[in-house]
């Protein structure tokens, strides 16, 4: 290396003046110990830019290896994100070609353990319905429990002892003192049966939860029918735990037929009962409506009537494949359902289609199923043809009639509105606003 020949000449210089300045003096000996400790000095320069050498030389190679070894991984990358990005892009294309694709890419299921094995922790963990978290009674049931334990055990044996000694000694002396630990140790019972109703009440409280199983409303009779209670033990569960926001979101119906278990349910609830009530009213109104005035039920009955006409037409019209007779069909529907809808505003005009209700109708409604009846027919002689073509001939004539009778029905309302326009005209002559008004205005 470079370096290395440049300091094995100036270690020959150096020695060279050395040597030129001892020879001057003549001092031999210590000429040779001085050129002994600088040949002994520059070997070790040597040996040591040998091995400083040496290790850059080593580290060099690791560097190359090492950048070498990250250019391979980074272009590694590069080809799987290439292929990854090609396998998409065909998915796509053949998700919009409307193919199926043999392979799915991977995803992710999160895995929900079975809620007939779920911890209560887990209930509420995995529950998709508004419950608390931390159900009243929990730790109050286990505070309660565990202090009614201890009162028990703390005050119940001293009662007992001033017990005995108020009957084998002074009455009179042991009874304050048997009364006040008698009533502590009663005071406990009583909070440990609390505690211990509390936490059964828990327990019933994760049983219902798996009865539910995440629905957003439930039948209290399947919770009822599951439980070893009466029903009315576990109706009284239900509005507690609703009381005691356990369900937080939970509502029953009046009767306490159904548990509501989200607000968006219940207000459903609601709205579906106020749509009936208002459908009764408006029901119990026509029917006292209807037995005052004879007039009026007859035009409901015929509209009903109606009604059923129309729906058999359109039937009968969904079973018949030709198009024509199809399109024929729906203008007799239309015609039909605009002449009962007219009717139904202008009761007035109910006698003019009694004929058309008692005959005209009725007799179309059959032309149309032995129509009907042709078509299913495996085969198609004569008869058939001819008569599926009367058929056809006559359903244009109907349409022409029908037609005419609606047109028929607004003949009142024609004239009507031409008395209507020829007093406006004749008004706006009179105030001079049109062009006649204006010219007699002139002379």
């Amino acid at each position: 290396m470079d370096y290395k020949s440049e300091l094995s000449e100036l270690a020959k210089n150096i020695e060279s003046v050395i040597a030129e300045s001892l020879d001057s003096l003549k001092l031999s000996e210590t000429k040779n110990q001085v050129n002994s400790a600088i040949d002994h000095a520059i070997d070790e320069v040597r040996d040591a830019l040998d091995k400083a050498g040496d290790k850059l030389d080593a580290a060099g190679s690791r560097l190359n290896q090492s950048r070498e070894r990250s250019t391979e991984r980074v272009q590694r990358n590069v080809e799987r994100i290439q292929r990854r990005t090609a396998r998409r892009q065909n998915w796509a294309l053949a998700g919009r070609a409307g193919g199926e694709s043999s392979y799915q890419p991977p995803r992710y299921v999160k895995q929900v353990p079975d809620i007939s094995r779920m911890t209560p922790s887990q209930l509420l963990r995995y529950s998709q319905i508004p419950v608390s978290r931390n159900p009243a009674g929990k730790v109050s049931g286990v505070l309660c429990t565990v202090f009614g334990a201890l009162g028990l055990g703390f005050f119940g044996i001293p009662a007992l002892v001033f017990l005995v000694s108020m009957l084998v000694g002074d009455p009179v002396a042991e009874f304050e003192a048997t009364t006040i630990f008698t009533t502590l140790t009663a005071g406990s019972g009583f909070l440990m049966g609390k505690g211990i109703g509390l936490r059964a009440r828990v327990r019933r409280f994760y049983r219902y939860l798996r009865i539910i199983n995440n629905r957003t409303y439930c039948d209290t009779r399947e919770i009822i029918s599951s439980q070893a209670r009466e029903a009315k033990l576990v109706m009284k569960d239900l509005k507690a735990m609703i009381r005691l926001n356990m369900f937080r979101e939970g509502h029953l119906d009046e009767n306490g037929a159904t548990l509501m278990l989200t607000d968006s349910t219940y207000q459903e609830y609601l709205r579906t009962k106020n749509l009936r009530e208002q459908e009764a009213r408006i029901q119990k109104e026509e029917q006292a409506m209807i037995a005052e005035d004879p007039q009026l039920a007859a035009l409901k009955e015929a509209v009903e009537e109606g009604r059923r006409h129309v729906e058999l037409i359109r039937k009968a019209n969904e079973e018949i494949a030709g198009e024509e007779v199809s399109a024929k069909l729906y203008r007799l529907e239309d015609v039909t359902r605009k002449i009962f809808e007219h009717i139904q505003s202008h009761p007035q005009k109910l006698s003019e289609i009694r004929k058309f209700m008692s005959y005209y109708l009725p007799t179309t409604l059959k032309l149309v199923h032995v129509y009907c009846e042709l078509e299913k027919q495996p085969v198609n002689g004569e008869n058939i043809v001819n008569a599926k073509a009367d058929i056809e001939r006559t359903l244009d004539t109907i349409n022409v009639a029908f037609e005419n009778l609606l047109d028929d029905l607004f003949e009142e309302t024609a004239m009507d509105v031409s008395t209507d326009i020829s007093v406006l005209e004749t008004m706006l002559a009179q105030e001079g606003l049109t062009e006649s008004g204006f010219g007699a205005m002139k002379e």
